[in-house]
């Protein structure tokens, strides 16, 4: 597989299980929208949290769109950690102009619902 990948590449490996799809941005953008199934592990927080990602699956790193430099350098540093990784360098730009996003606030929400949030 070549070290990038377009938004039709990336629909076609939604959801499969050997794929880890990885939101670089900041968790308040993540929050907001990000692609569907994705992680979120910002560019700062990678090195810290290496064990989240597994060297036999394929990684797809992203960020806010063509011209963000976070996926890049993310790719970089994972490859040279061996793991099998492209970069998705459209990001949530070019994602958002055809294919629909999640949002995590909806999931925090849910989360805290099975938590039992009536502690307040």
């Amino acid at each position: 597989m070549a070290d990038a990948i377009t938004r039709e590449e990336l629909k076609k490996l939604l959801g499969k299980e050997d794929v880890v799809i990885v939101d670089v941005r900041l968790p308040e953008y993540y929050a907001k929208e990000h692609i569907p199934g994705a992680i979120n592990i910002p560019l700062e927080e990678l090195d810290k949290n290496l064990d989240k990602l597994d060297k036999d699956k394929l990684v797809v790193v992203y960020c806010a769109s063509f011209d963000c430099r976070l996926s890049p350098v993310a790719y970089r540093k994972l490859k040279r950690l061996g793991y099998q990784v492209v970069d998705y360098e459209g990001g949530m730009m070019d994602w958002k102009e055809k294919y629909p996003v999640e949002s995590a606030e909806f999931a925090d929400a849910a989360e805290a619902g099975e938590l039992g949030g009536k502690d307040e």
